[in-house]
């Protein structure tokens, strides 16, 4: 009887949105040394190295590289490190056997932002008002749409909502409210279901087919390339063979200069 009630309780909370925020730290040796040092960052960058492409390294400052990145691939920077005056990023990635993962650093100076849910506050912030309603158009849907933002045309998810659902313990605690140019509601989720800053039309919540009438900007990035094998690690590599040509140019010219110049003799 225990069991069967325990499953029930399980399959109930399934069922719900999801308020405890699980806070996923790296498994990274310089993080864990560091932690209290660390700046929470979670948002996504595009990758805009100067040549094309970018190493991640091991630590901050580090030139031992973990693995390349080209341009244009996006990075989600978990937490912010700042060396000096250096910022750097790490990152985490799937290794190659699918069952652990990797993490990294890269200088945020080469990365691009990708425009988000913070973007947009900092954007139309000023034009947030307080939700005044009673959720009555949202209540009455079989399904939300969430978006990323008002305007954006990307649908961050979907959620059928249960049959009989019970809304009594304000779930969808709406922080923030934004009206479009044409009067629909859009509230703020600060939280749902694991994800963070989305938005709800409240005037129009299952509707799949809102325009994007606020996409996210172009971002110029820097033509992506393929790493140099014989490059030394950081953004690009540094041209070591490159200099040795030239060196060795230089040493040809001096054996040149001494072979066939002589100085004039009394």
């Amino acid at each position: 009887m225990m069991k069967k009630m325990l499953l029930v309780i399980i399959c109930f909370a399934l069922a719900l949105p999801v308020y405890a925020d699980v806070i996923i730290e790296p498994d990274d040796s310089f993080y864990s040394k560091h932690r209290g040092e660390m700046v929470e960052e979670r948002r996504d960058y595009y990758v805009n190295g100067e040549n094309g492409w970018l190493a991640v390294a091991e630590k901050p400052g580090s030139k031992q590289t973990v693995w390349t990145v080209q341009n244009g691939e996006f990075l989600h920077i978990m937490y912010v490190y700042a060396d000096g005056w250096d910022l750097w990023g790490i990152v985490e990635r799937r290794t190659a056997d699918g069952e652990n993962w990797e993490s990294g650093w890269v200088p945020m100076e080469k990365l691009s932002l990708k425009y988000d849910h913070i973007s947009f506050r900092d954007e139309y912030g000023d034009l947030f008002t307080s939700y005044t309603g009673d959720y009555a158009t949202v209540k009455a849907a079989d399904k939300l749409v969430l978006w990323t933002w008002p305007g954006s045309g990307e649908i961050a998810a979907e959620w059928n909502v249960p049959a009989n659902m019970e809304w009594n313990n304000n779930i969808l605690d709406v922080q923030d409210v934004y009206t479009d140019t044409d009067g629909r509601e859009w509230g703020n989720l600060i939280y749902w279901s694991g994800i963070r800053g989305t938005w709800l039309c409240l005037d129009d919540p299952s509707n799949t087919a809102i325009p994007a009438f606020h996409p996210a900007p172009a971002v110029r990035l820097n033509p992506a390339a393929t790493p140099d094998e014989n490059a030394q690690t950081g953004d690009g590599g540094f041209p070591w063979l490159a200099v040795g040509l030239v060196a060795g140019v230089m040493l040809l010219t001096v054996i040149l200069i001494r072979v066939f110049w002589k100085p004039k003799t009394e």
